[in-house]
């Protein structure tokens, strides 16, 4: 088959990961695949070594929240679904789903939506196809949105590569590069720094504080960043100085952090990272 996978950027962040993942395993399976993104990001480097093409989606400037759903977006997808003569779209963006929807179905090409995470409150329009929910509240709480049209809801949690997510990895300078301990508690946080993870990213600061206040010898290494860096940022420092020594390191955005979590005794976050960790014996 030949597959196209639609996600609106290549930015820090799960859901691209997950997205790519499942772009390389259809690969290896033998499927011709193409990856439709606004180019640029982080990932776009891992894109690129796994030999998968990229097309380039416009990012809306003036509507940037809209990210490819305009004229132009539509455009280049509809070309794409005639020239690379594509079989099947899977979106992981509720935006990009209404843009498949618009082109695929009336060229006779199903579409597949994953939700990575929850889908606010507008109904989706009715299509019978499929929909995968990377997690069980999330179908609970978004299903409903989709209501009786599609012919199969079901939940498949994150793609993790287990070739390079596993028991053993190693840290190699890592530590040493971004100035983390090696010794005493080591607690890794991913996670991208925007309003959806500001709070949890605070209460890992505060706990890293309220343990480092009873005696424990810790360092809380936050890979990330976003919207809300300058607030995260200002909170380090703080807790910083209450603790007089640095318990909190703010490493930035992490291409690949594998290496932080071979460094890690405990690993936080939400959702995919989550699963990162776990594969790696965390």
């Amino acid at each position: 088959m030949r597959i196209l996978i639609a996600y609106p950027w290549l930015d820090l962040g799960g859901a691209p990961k997950t997205a790519m993942a499942l772009a390389r395993g259809l690969k290896e399976r033998g499927h011709e695949v193409f990856f439709y993104s606004r180019p640029g990001g982080l990932y776009q480097a891992r894109l690129e070594e796994l030999e998968i093409p990229l097309v380039e989606a416009p990012h809306n400037r003036l509507l940037p929240a809209m990210y490819q759903l305009h004229r132009g977006g539509y455009r280049i997808l509809r070309d794409t679904l005639e020239r690379e003569r594509i079989d099947l779209v899977h979106t992981f963006h509720p935006h990009l789903h209404y843009l498949a929807l618009m082109a695929a179905p009336a060229r006779g090409i199903p579409v597949v939506f994953t939700a990575v995470w929850f889908l606010g409150v507008t109904p989706f329009p009715a299509y019978p196809g499929r929909v995968l929910f990377v997690a069980e509240e999330f179908k609970d709480v978004s299903g409903p949105l989709f209501g009786p049209w599609p012919r199969e809801m079901s939940v498949l949690p994150n793609r993790i590569e287990l070739d390079h997510y596993h028991p053993g990895v190693g840290s190699g300078d890592f530590p040493e590069r971004h100035g983390l301990a090696r010794e005493g508690w080591r607690i890794a946080f991913m996670s991208r720094v925007d309003k959806n993870k500001i709070g949890s990213l605070r209460q890992a600061v505060d706990a890293a504080l309220i343990l480092a206040g009873r005696g424990h010898d810790l360092q809380l290494a936050v890979a990330g960043d976003g919207p809300r860096m300058e607030e995260l940022r200002a909170k380090a420092r703080q807790a910083n100085e209450a603790a007089g020594r640095p318990i909190v390191r703010l490493l930035g955005p992490v291409a690949d952090p594998v290496p932080l979590l071979a460094w890690a005794d405990l690993i936080l976050g939400i959702g995919r990272c989550a699963w990162e960790g776990m594969a790696c014996a965390k």
